[in-house]
């Protein structure tokens, strides 16, 4: 941990002051309204320090008129509000490379940060949403990807982007509740709790501590949603990316954001500053120990990316069980959307509120699913050490009974558009505002592109749950286990995709169908469509790593499929629809245009031989016929 050199200026009393104590200068440019509330959250980290017996180890002073030192100035610790228009927060410092003491730290807050806050996006896209989470990219296979993004300062800190997006969503369920006198506007109560939660962050970066994503899976949701435990902290670290916990309706609302540090954030301080008279090292190694006691876990940037296993690692997830949380996300949405134009829209207004808040609000119910499947293939990982207090093994394969869970509420709910109020799409119109911080994605069509947008964001999900690694990590589960302990398996998850994905054909009804109310919906009918690509790339282009397990037995769920097809498309009791027919007919093409192309090379590396993992040479492409029309490649 890179530290202050922080001792006391009596080292042998219980308490004392610090020899040169940690000073921030906040600018006279931070508006008097706030000022308290940034004191509070620089402050707030005096309550870690005082454990250690050290009284005011952080200060802080307010900038006069008359000061004319310079920010610039290495002398001086500084929270600089500043109006670069870019709505951003960061706590860069300057360390000493050889000894890892820390030098001089500045604290920079962009104004329309908090403006940028009332602000919402017009379309909250797929990609909009990976980019938060950090899954924009995919998955690597190759050298240089694998190792060249795992990188770190602190500067780079992208709590901002997630923020702005938390209180988006506050704002559009603020006024779809009728919460607000004035729709779009945000309570001083949430931005006072987000200000402060943004400063603890920021201030723990300057102090010398990480990103810490594994800390909002301390508490359960009831803990959390505890009104009575307000001062309490509802998170292990300050140091997470935390969501907004918004409770439905009727029930009271607890802190919107944690207040206060948590356990995470005093063991780290205690780790970093603790004064030690004796054998340094051993004393350390004692604090250490804790690692696997409640509230102490530790993720950071570099465990938190589009391949790592651990479904408790993520930016903006919530609780002990995101799952839980994660239903209650999209429930609430679902609960939200039918009544989205008269709570978000007021007579004489234009309607593109509506549109803003229908995209935050589509954003988070499928933001919520990515969570949900990281479940599946998921692996927990601890950083124990063997005799640590509490020691776990550094790996989990997830309960079985979990990964279950994940995959019911997938099938569910991720697989099925929201329950939107249809008539509402045609309300939903653009700012046509154009600047450089707006995609271009998002102005390519004046109306709202429903179909496309669900369609995408149902892609990523599905994307997550049939790549190599979920597949080989399911499989691989299965080999860990223990004799007659429950498992879930890969046939168990490919059959269930499959019987998720087309759920139409496990028991067609009797009826006549038409094309205004078609058997299979228009949503469905594009998630089976990409569904039969994924499963065509597991069987005639498998990714390396990829089990050769799962392609036999997509193969064989394939055949059963077809017959499914066969069968619905022959049952004469059921007349069905020109789409629902057309589609049927076409996935039974594909799928055994996909039986029958032939796949070399599953997935070996070139050059022949054992293979191995090639970083410097080109991993080779298996050899493939007739399959680009049914399944292009995919990222």
């Amino acid at each position: 941990i890179n530290r202050w050199d922080l001792q006391k200026l009596d080292p042998a009393a219980k308490v004392s002051p610090p020899k040169n104590a940690i000073i921030f200068h906040m600018e006279k440019t931070v508006p008097v309204n706030l000022r308290p509330i940034v004191r509070a959250g620089i402050e707030e980290w005096n309550k870690a320090f005082d454990k250690l017996g050290f009284d005011n180890a952080v200060e802080v002073r307010q900038q006069r008129d008359e000061d004319t030192w310079d920010p610039e100035d290495v002398n001086y610790n500084t929270f600089r509000w500043i109006t670069a228009e870019a709505g951003f927060a960061m706590g860069p410092s300057r360390v000493n490379p050889l000894t890892g003491q820390i030098l001089d730290a500045d604290i920079i807050f962009d104004a329309s940060f908090l403006r940028s806050w009332k602000t919402s996006y017009e379309n909250f896209t797929p990609s909009a949403v990976a980019a938060l989470l950090d899954l924009e990219q995919p998955i690597p296979t190759k050298g240089p990807a694998l190792f060249g993004s795992r990188r770190h300062h602190h500067a780079d800190c992208r709590l901002n982007e997630g923020m702005q997006h938390q209180s988006s969503l506050a704002g559009a369920v603020f006024a779809a509740q009728g919460l607000t006198a004035k729709r779009g506007e945000l309570p001083d109560e949430y931005l006072q709790q987000a200000l402060k939660e943004v400063v603890m962050h920021e201030v723990g970066h300057t102090l010398g501590l990480r990103h810490n994503f594994r800390a909002s899976a301390w508490k359960t949701l009831a803990e959390m949603d505890d009104p009575a435990k307000a001062n309490e902290p509802t998170v292990g670290s300050v140091m997470d990316y935390l969501p907004v916990n918004i409770v439905p309706a009727g029930t009271k609302q607890p802190v919107y954001y944690t207040t206060t540090l948590g356990p995470y954030d005093h063991w780290a301080i205690e780790y970093g500053y603790k004064t030690v008279a004796g054998d340094e090292n051993a004393e350390l190694a004692k604090i250490a120990m804790r690692s696997g006691e409640s509230g102490l876990d530790y993720s950071t940037d570099e465990d938190t990316e589009t391949n790592d296993p651990d479904p408790l690692s993520n930016r903006f997830d919530l609780s002990k069980d995101p799952i839980a949380h994660a239903q209650r996300q999209m429930a609430l949405v679902n609960s939200l959307l039918p009544k989205l134009l008269e709570r978000t829209v007021e007579n004489g207004e234009g309607y593109q509120r509506a549109r803003q808040a229908f995209g935050v609000l589509i954003g988070e119910y499928y933001k919520s699913a990515q969570f949900v499947a990281r479940f599946i293939g998921g692996v927990m990982v601890h950083r124990d050490h063997k005799g640590d207090n509490q020691a776990r093994p550094p790996f989990k394969t997830v309960d079985a009974a979990q990964q279950r869970a994940a995959m019911k509420q997938l099938a569910e709910q991720a697989f099925h558009a929201p329950k939107y109020d249809p008539a509402s799409l045609n309300s939903l119109s653009s700012t046509n505002w154009r600047h450089w911080g707006v995609p271009r994605s998002s102005l390519d069509r004046a109306e709202y592109p429903i179909h496309k947008t669900i369609s995408d964001f149902q892609e990523a999900i599905l994307g997550r749950t049939l790549n190599h690694l979920t597949l080989s990590r399911i499989q691989d589960g299965e080999a860990k286990a223990a004799a007659g302990e429950d498992v879930y398996t890969l046939p168990e998850h490919l059959k269930s995709v499959i019987e998720s994905v087309f759920s139409e054909l496990t028991a067609p009804p009797a009826g006549e169908f038409n094309n205004r109310t078609p058997y299979i919906s228009s949503f469905r009918r594009a998630l089976q469509r990409t569904a039969l690509k994924r499963f065509a790339d597991i069987v005639a282009k498998p990714r390396q790593g990829q089990p050769e397990d799962a392609r036999v037995l997509t193969r064989m769920y394939l055949n059963e499929l077809a017959a499914k097809i066969d069968a619905a498309l022959g049952k004469g009791d059921l007349k069905l629809d020109d789409y629902t027919r057309a589609h049927l007919t076409d996935s039974r093409l594909r799928i055994k245009q996909v039986l029958e192309a032939e796949t070399e090379d599953f997935g070996k590396p070139a050059g022949g031989g054992g293979g191995g993992f090639f970083i410097f040479g080109a991993e080779a492409e298996p050899r493939t016929r007739n399959l680009e029309a049914i399944a292009p490649e995919q990222p």
